[in-house]
This record gives structure tokens, sequence and C-alpha cells, in this order.
């Protein structure tokens, strides 16, 4: 149900959309990297309406380290949306970032469950400062909030004044 929400919220179609769970084996720029699934199949994905400096680009460098100190070596799952292109998708990235559970609530209570909070890479990638949003305010709020307050703070690329 939270996915199916996630989707909704970005105005990408549940019957259009596929989800593709993979391995991150290469992070190439700020908001682009490769994986590979379960099965062996590898992908070029890019965040999907998240904007980072090029390689080449001043902050391009650290953009590509944010991003690869966030999803470099993780499993990961993505959210792609429609693309006109076959090898490379564009997408909503998240992982599962694994917490300590609460302890049972009565004796002889359930021991054993995953506890994880689910992270946006997208999102964490604006709260950083480390990319732009390019949608709108009315396609995802949060986002174009989050990148507001990134600016104010002066984060990541918005260190330098008139960028």
């Amino acid at each position: 149900m939270k996915t199916y929400l996630f989707l909704l919220l970005f105005g990408i179609s549940v019957a259009q959309a596929e989800v593709i769970h993979c391995q991150v084996t290469a992070v190439s720029t700020g908001d682009s990297f490769a994986c590979i699934t379960p099965q062996k199949q590898t992908y070029k994905i890019s965040l999907y309406q998240i904007a980072a400096p090029k390689r080449d680009e001043l902050y391009g460098e650290a953009a590509t380290k944010a991003l690869t100190n966030l999803i470099a070596g993780r499993n990961i799952i993505v959210h792609t949306v429609p693309s006109d292109q076959k090898d490379h998708f564009s997408g909503l990235v998240q992982y599962k970032q694994y917490i300590s559970c609460p302890p049972p609530r009565f004796p002889g209570g359930p021991k054993a469950f995953d506890c994880y909070k689910v992270v946006d890479v997208n999102l964490d990638m604006l709260r950083q400062g480390w990319a732009r949003y390019t949608g709108t305010f009315e396609q995802n709020p949060e986002y174009s909030r989050t990148q507001d307050e990134a600016r104010e703070k002066w984060y990541g690329i918005w260190g330098r004044p008139n960028f």
C-alpha cells in the first residue's frame, strides 16, 4: 500500500511503474548509477526529477561522493517511471535501513522481526543539498520544501551564492 501511495504522489500510474530490486555496482554521477539484479540483469538508473552536477562541473565530485556514500553496494528498490530508453531507467530510489527493534511488550512475546525505516535516496540528495529538484511544487511538495530548506541553509551546491 505504501508503494502505491508513493507512486501516486508523483503522478506515476501503478500500471506503468516497474519495481526493480538490485544491488548498486557503480555510481556514475550525483544522480545516476548502475545496479545488478539477483538474476544478473544490469540497469543504468537516474534519480527521478533530481539533477545533480556532473563530475566535471562545480560540486560534481562532491555530489557523486554523496550519492556513493548513500547507496554504494546497497540493495535498493527502484520504482521506475516510463522511459523511451531500453537500457536506462529513471526512478524513485529507496533502501531499507535497519534499526534496533523495541523489546517485546510482554515476557514470552515475539522476539525476532525486522525493524527498519525506508530511506528515500532522491529526498536525501535534496536534503544534503547535492541536487536540484526538477519537478513542481504540485508534483511533490515535500521535495520542493526540502530543496528550499537546503538552499536556505546553504548546504551542498547551495553553498555558493547565485547558484
